[in-house]
């Protein structure tokens, strides 16, 4: 999904254990990097 994102600002929201698990992933704080429109939230 962070990777398909466009150019509008938006924020993915994810159960709390996924957002922590995505958090912690390499390949997932690298694609937030590379996409700054995208934010996580935990739900």
């Amino acid at each position: 999904m962070i990777n398909n994102a466009g150019t509008a600002a938006i924020t993915i929201t994810l159960h709390a254990t996924a957002y922590a698990r995505a958090i912690a992933d390499a390949d997932v704080q690298a694609a937030l990097a590379a996409k700054t429109n995208v934010t996580l939230a935990s739900a």
